[in-house]
């Protein structure tokens, strides 16, 4: 997704100062589709451990709680 300024702006995060054009587009999220065993075994590519997986009652939704591994 990409959210677009309609006008010249600044906005302040921490110490800096962000200025966007008006019509400057920033990329704010992917959306991927994964089963939760597959999305398991990415993460402990990756250096994360699954500690917990919720679900819906259908196993349409679920939100995992990931963490690396050592941390």
């Amino acid at each position: 997704m990409h959210l677009v300024s309609e006008r010249e702006r600044s906005v302040r995060i921490g110490d800096a100062t962000i200025r966007f054009r008006r019509g400057e587009s920033i990329h704010t999220e992917n959306s991927h589709k994964y089963e939760t065993g597959e999305l398991a075994r990415r993460a402990a590519a990756c250096g994360l451990r699954t500690d917990a997986t919720w679900t819906d009652e259908r196993r349409y939704f679920a939100v995992m709680y990931l963490t690396a591994v050592g941390g």
